[in-house]
């Protein structure tokens, strides 16, 4: 490298300490576009996103699966087998798309593909660069621990970032070619990933690291019950229309699990989402008491919390018969059961 070039690098990567109010000089910021294609994508039983856990952790029940999209992957797996768990590296691509991105990727379509053409298949352009982003959207968030309180994007973990990039420590459950099978997952199905690194403690735990108090604040929920109603629903749902995900065994698995398992794996993870408050501040605050609900695997769970804090699951049905009836509710101007986007 000439002098001259290693001058004009060093120029370049010379931090940028000069600001207009929050306004940076962009145009000095140096050019780096950073471009790559998912390595695969995981498939829950969190169908949306209102219902999936804040923390893969807080649901150890939940499960998933990677397909590495990827020749020679069980190569790329090779060892793996040797750790208990996983850093899952994740894009949020279930994100509001801001108003800028969607002129970005409006004014940046391909051409139309001629009439006589078959259509290409549908393919996500997710734009986040400082162009599209600035203003960002997200300076400050309400985190759901601190009430209504607001912090910094980066003091949480908050999924509206400049850059949505999340990561979730998940339990490997079993590894079978080119799929790895994961537990305590906290993704919205179909979630692109982009890596994955195995967890190592002596390298990512730090038992003095330090956190703000509100991190240990309680949630409202204290104990979980189920209905008569709510376990007929369950049984009968999981008997006529069966689990996707939840239901999931090794391949030469022989004896698998049996129908009363598969029962008390759903109540035990529809417990484990409803005891760490999966409402939002909104609905926490302003429709405290009216019932609401959430999707797992194939099912649809109606709950309610009342003022002691309990919360009763009040009905459960498979998907299917549940946006039928929100179909008819609508259609007739009579709809209940509301259905929200976690945001944290």
């Amino acid at each position: 490298m000439t002098k001259r070039r290693r001058k004009k690098k060093e120029k370049q990567i010379q931090p940028n300490h000069e600001y207009y109010g929050d306004q940076t000089k962009l145009n000095e910021i140096p050019e780096d576009r950073i471009t790559m294609d998912p390595i695969g994508y995981i498939h829950t039983c969190f169908p949306k996103k209102n219902g999936s856990p804040r923390q893969g952790k807080l649901a150890p029940t939940s499960q998933g699966y990677i397909k590495l999209l990827a020749s020679h992957a069980h190569h790329l797996f090779h060892g793996l087998e040797e750790y208990s768990h996983i850093w899952v590296i994740f894009w949020f691509h279930k994100n509001r798309v801001t108003s800028s991105t969607k002129s970005y990727m409006i004014n940046n379509s391909q051409d139309k593909p001629d009439i006589d053409q078959a259509p290409a298949p549908a393919l996500s352009d997710y734009v986040y660069t400082k162009d599209q982003r600035y203003p960002p959207d997200n300076v400050m968030v309400r985190p759901p621990l601190l009430n209504g309180k607001k912090v910094g994007v980066y003091a949480s973990r908050t999924p509206h970032r400049l850059v949505p990039i999340g990561m979730t420590m998940c339990r490997i459950e079993r590894i079978e070619g080119d799929t790895i099978y994961l537990s305590g997952v906290d993704m919205v199905d179909g979630t692109p990933i982009i890596d994955l690194k195995p967890y190592i403690p002596k390298f990512d735990s730090e038992p003095d690291a330090r956190t703000p108090a509100w991190i240990d604040n309680k949630s409202d929920i204290k104990t979980v019950r189920f209905s008569d109603e709510a376990i007929d629903g369950l049984r009968r749902t999981i008997d006529t229309v069966g689990l996707r995900l939840l239901a999931n065994e090794p391949a030469n698995s022989k004896s698998g699990t049996s129908f009363e398992e598969r029962v008390a794996r759903v109540q035990t993870l529809i417990t484990e989402i409803l005891i760490n408050e999966p409402r939002s501040v909104y609905r926490r605050k302003k429709k405290t008491h009216e019932s609401w609900g959430f999707f797992i695997d194939t099912l649809n769970i109606e709950c309610q919390v009342d003022p002691d804090g309990v919360a009763t699951v009040l009905g459960v049905v498979d998907t299917e018969t549940y946006e039928h009836q929100r179909s008819l509710e609508h259609a007739t101007g009579n709809s209940s059961n509301s259905r929200e986007d976690v945001v944290d």
